[in-house]
């Protein structure tokens, strides 16, 4: 009926009209939902019929909704979609928002965003001489000003901005008449909304090295507000609190194009049940049964549709090539790749704020560990692979691991992944937090002092002088320069000028002895050497603790834990049940961290056996003091 004619006639809209309002007569089931509406407002230019034909419905009162509020709703689906940047979608909504505008915030910032990208076309502002009054003279078009500051960091903010972001701010200060420190305080607080979000590197890359004052404000940003403690978490005893939690920083956005799918379709549970008792005789009749449940599912009032980014002439097209007995919409079946990509929540070509960081700021640098920590919670495995990864620039192979991750972990419930204990296996050094790398002067964020170029933006590496631990004492038979640092540029001048004068040998005939002939001086450093070669022995035959028995030392003390409150969540639910036997399932992480520590078991059993041979007994690390170990030998079968 909405379909887009092949040959165009005069009056189809009115003919549209009339015939949704005898089908709604004849039956209440059928009505227009939102979701065709929406579609029908997607292509408003090319299917201009099927579109004045809604208004008309939408005026005379026959719609079960607002289609102002359709329209409201489907600009600000743009605001998450990389279909935001495309020109034909420019078009539309520029024309839905003329016909119904809006006061909402984020159909403001869809559409000025929609200006500013549309104005500088990929370019940077610079090339673009005339670009504050086409942005002006366009925004005045659809009624939009005056712009706000809040307007202006919402736009930088969105994941979709335009990498050339200074012609935004320079429409600030020409339109919004903003001073210099605002500007900064503007920029500030837009590096500080970069922090959190996972696809603005390029933006927060631009704004530290266009604004190197940033560059502390940041640091200590980081350390001060993101850096988690395990008594951020919620209780390991909620678990409604425990599933939703999310760190701050490096959030595992969903990467699916965003659309119509069968979870997003939702069916009571009552409905359901009844859907299944009705399904009883011949198979028509159960056909027919279900027929007539879905009809009084669509056609209930509460039940008026999704909203998509679809048109409804692709929807048609993917109708026809689906399954004959599938429910219209409820598989999103046959996308095309430019439907697929406009579709996707995060850039095309971005850099990932974490990444970005570890670069910045270095592998072993606080707000390296504080990103880490938030990946690791989060799941974000593409940071936990580059922050894991080894790098040849690097003075350290790998940003290090510590406890506290682990606990945090465990009070989630949430898996590791291999990839830490893979770290731990290749000798990762043990450590209980971030405390134990890191200065005071780093945990605190506070400004570090480094080296700074003409060139603004740019940092020089910290130089550090490395004091000589040995020196060569120049002696009377073999006169040479002195290796002593830090000696007086001056005075190595005035030595290598002035001729070498060598002092004659003594002969050591003439020297004096004072030793005291018949006494025990020889015997007291005999026993001194003997006294050394025996601690030095003991020293050989003390056990020393490897980082790996560190590691599979506390671990295992914390599944030890982890089992006994699991015992006691099982206790608790089977005496608050009537089936003693109802299974309750171990967390992620107790299964994944015992599958791991017995593979660490074995990986450091295999070394011991290269260093000692194969006859080394098993030793277990969980138990005891922090510094003593029990062996445990090999219990052999006794022959009779």
């Amino acid at each position: 009926m909405f379909e887009k004619p092949v040959v165009a006639s005069e009056g189809r809209c009115h003919e549209i009209a009339a015939n949704v309002r005898e089908l709604g007569r004849l039956d209440q089931h059928m009505f227009l939902s939102r979701t065709v509406a929406a579609e029908i407002c997607m292509e408003a230019k090319s299917n201009e019929a099927a579109y004045e034909a809604l208004k008309i419905l939408n005026k005379d009162g026959h719609l079960r909704f607002s289609l102002a509020s359709v329209v409201e709703d489907l600009i600000k689906l743009f605001a998450n979609t990389r279909s935001i940047t495309q020109a034909n979608t420019t078009l539309i909504l520029r024309h839905l928002y003329r016909d119904f505008p809006s006061s909402h915030p984020t159909v403001r910032v869809v559409l000025l965003l929609q200006i500013f990208i549309s104005t500088l076309n990929g370019q940077s502002s610079l090339n673009v001489p005339s670009f504050v009054p086409a942005c002006k003279e366009k925004i005045e078009a659809l009624g939009l000003d005056p712009v706000k500051r809040t307007d202006l960091l919402e736009v930088l903010a969105n994941n979709f901005a335009p990498e050339h972001f200074g012609g935004i701010l320079e429409f600030g200060r020409a339109e919004l008449k903003m001073s210099r420190n605002e500007v900064e305080g503007l920029v500030q607080e837009l590096a500080f909304r970069c922090l959190e979000s996972c696809y603005k590197g390029k933006m927060l890359k631009r704004l530290l090295e266009g604004y190197p004052f940033l560059d502390d404000m940041v640091r200590e940003r980081v350390m001060n507000t993101y850096r988690l403690k395990l008594d951020d978490l919620p209780p390991w005893d909620d678990e409604k609190a425990v599933s939703a939690y999310q760190a701050p920083l490096c959030r595992q956005n969903s990467s699916r194009p965003i659309g119509l799918y069968p979870f997003e379709v939702s069916l009571s549970m009552s409905a359901i049940g009844q859907a299944a008792g009705d399904r009883k005789g011949e198979d028509d009749d159960a056909m027919v049964q279900d027929g007539e449940g879905e009809a009084q599912a669509e056609g209930h009032d509460d039940d008026l549709g999704n909203i998509g980014q679809d048109t409804l002439s692709s929807m048609i097209r993917k109708d026809e090539l689906g399954p004959s007995r599938g429910r219209r919409r409820f598989y999103d079946t046959y996308p095309s790749f430019t439907e697929l990509s406009s579709k996707l929540s995060y850039p095309q070509d971005h850099l990932s704020v974490g990444r970005y960081m570890k670069t910045r700021y270095g592998i072993k640098s606080g707000v390296a560990a504080v990103y880490l920590t938030n990946a690791v919670i989060n799941g974000n495995t593409n940071v936990i692979q580059n922050y894991m990864s080894r790098d040849a620039k690097e003075s350290a192979p790998r940003i290090p691991v510590t406890l506290k991750i682990f606990k945090m972990l465990a009070r989630l419930g949430r898996t590791t992944g291999p990839i830490l204990f893979e770290d731990i296996e290749a000798g990762a050094e043990f450590y209980f937090s971030e405390e134990d790398y890191l200065t005071a002067e780093e945990l605190s964020g506070a400004p570090q002092k480094t080296f700074t170029t003409a060139k603004r933006g740019k940092r020089l590496p910290r130089f550090r002088i490395k004091m000589v631990q040995e020196y060569t004492v120049k002696t009377e038979s073999s006169p040479g320069p002195s290796t002593l640092p830090f000696e007086d540029e001056q005075e190595e001048a005035e030595s290598s000028s002035a001729p070498l004068k060598l002092r004659p040998r003594r002969s050591t005939a003439n020297l004096k002895s004072y030793a005291v002939p018949d006494s025990d001086d020889e015997a007291i450093a005999d026993d001194a050497d003997e006294m050394v070669q025996h601690v030095s022995a003991h020293a050989k035959k003390r056990k020393v603790e490897s980082n790996m028995q560190q590691w599979i030392k506390h671990l295992s003390a914390l599944m030890r834990e982890e089992e006994k409150k699991y015992k006691e969540k099982k206790r608790h639910i089977q005496a608050s049940s009537e089936d003693s036997k109802i299974r309750v399932p171990k967390s992620e992480f107790l299964r994944s961290l015992k599958f791991f520590l017995q593979r660490l078991r074995k990986s450091d059993k295999t070394k011991r056996q290269q260093l000692y041979g194969l006859d080394v007994p098993d030793e277990d690390y969980s138990s005891g003091e922090e510094d003593e170990y029990q062996a445990r030998s090999r219990k052999r079968r006794k022959v009779e």
